[in-house]
């Protein structure tokens, strides 16, 4: 694509994904990203300063969505060696064995910033585990896409992560560089961070203490069981909660697919073609096939699709516990490998309960409460 001789288009907000590599691109800095009252950033042109090069169209992972990747089609169930390294995990500890594998000098991930999640650049291994475990809520990209490419500058090795509009967007700035290994994690789409912080300050308030850490999917056993929808809270005070999905209003949100960005339900890369080398995912039912492993112990599913991932399964499965399984079975028990997540029909009512000043919890049952006729609905279309 050739620079625009008038003011660039970018995608309406029923499709931007949020990847803000628009505003990391522009060279005049004339994309200002501004956040609506829910908390999604959206991009604004300031068209006295834009010069029209038409950069932030061709960096767009929705303008100009890159090729997906069709070199290789091959998949793998497993869990990481290292028992360690899956607790610290959401899932089996794939991400660590892939990056271990790879040699990298430098990792592309997501951290927790106090309750907010950022993208960030890793070096050091205390560095790079803080990209381990689920965020669950959209992250602020924090100039990743130039810091990232400023690594290729250096001649460093590096992994980029992230999910695949972000993925998408780098390989739009940088293309098919050698020097990095792709990979995307298979998103189901995400609230933003507004509705997580509202969360926790109603918690604090009810609870009458400081939070000093919120763990999505922690893998802390409880009556001898480890459940993959939880999370867990540390206060300052030195003590700690674990909830299951039915004991807080956050995980219930996000479940039942309540506010997510709008784009999510339009997402162009939930398909099995995808524009990585590697994609990292949940295993689920992989104990239909091997019964001693599930997702709850912590299984990660891998799908290679470039030779450049290929080249890095030996290393890795020195590293993990390793299945082999048919690509298709793999893509037929993840959905978000299929089709765009569903997002919840009474997401608008939720909206209007919050914009009328009612609080997270109460905001959040209003919207998953379901009708005695929408429950037998349920049942019938669970037994079909």
């Amino acid at each position: 694509m050739k620079g625009s001789i008038s003011t660039p288009k970018l995608p309406e907000f029923q499709l931007c994904t949020g990847c803000r590599a628009c505003n990391d691109i522009c060279p005049k800095r004339a994309i200002v990203i501004k956040t609506d009252k829910y908390g999604f950033f959206y991009p604004e042109i300031d068209e006295n300063i834009c010069i029209k090069c038409g950069k932030c169209e061709m960096t767009c992972p929705i303008q100009s969505p890159p090729k997906f990747v069709n070199e290789i089609r091959e998949a793998y169930l497993g869990r990481n060696k290292n028992e360690d390294v899956v607790f610290q995990s959401s899932s089996g500890g794939a991400f660590s064995a892939i990056i271990s594998a790879w040699k990298a000098d430098s990792v592309c991930g997501v951290r927790w910033d106090g309750f907010k999640a950022v993208n960030d650049i890793g070096r050091t291994s205390d560095e790079i585990q803080k990209f381990s475990k689920s965020k669950y809520i959209l992250s602020n990209t924090n100039n990743i896409y130039i810091r990232a490419a400023e690594e290729l500058k250096l001649g460093k090795k590096i992994v980029f992560s992230g999910t695949p509009c972000q993925v998408a967007a780098f390989k739009n700035i940088i293309g098919d560089n050698n020097n990095v290994l792709f990979i995307d994690i298979v998103c189901h789409g995400a609230p933003s961070s507004l509705f997580l912080e509202m969360h926790l300050k109603e918690l604090e308030a009810k609870k009458g203490k400081k939070l000093k850490q919120w763990t999505f999917r922690d893998k802390t056993k409880i009556d001898g069981k480890i459940s993959s929808r939880s999370a867990r809270i540390d206060y300052l005070d030195g003590t700690w909660e674990h909830f299951e999905i039915n004991q807080d209003a956050f995980l219930q949100m996000y479940y039942n697919r309540i506010a997510y960005r709008e784009s999510c339900g339009n997402c162009i890369f939930a398909k099995p073609d995808r524009i990585s080398d590697i994609t990292i995912c949940d295993a689920h039912h992989i104990e239909e096939l091997y019964p001693d492993m599930s997702v709850e112990k912590g299984a990660s599913a891998i799908l290679i699709h470039s030779k450049k991932g290929e080249e890095v399964l030996p290393e890795i499965k020195k590293r993990m516990i390793f299945y082999k399984v048919d690509y298709d079975w793999a893509v037929e028990h993840n959905k978000q490998l299929i089709e765009p997540t569903s997002l919840h029909p009474k997401t608008n009512l939720f909206y209007q309960a919050i914009d009328s000043g009612i609080e997270f919890e109460k905001a959040v049952s209003m919207a998953t409460h379901r009708s005695l006729f929408e429950r037998a609905i349920g049942f019938i279309k669970r037994k079909i």
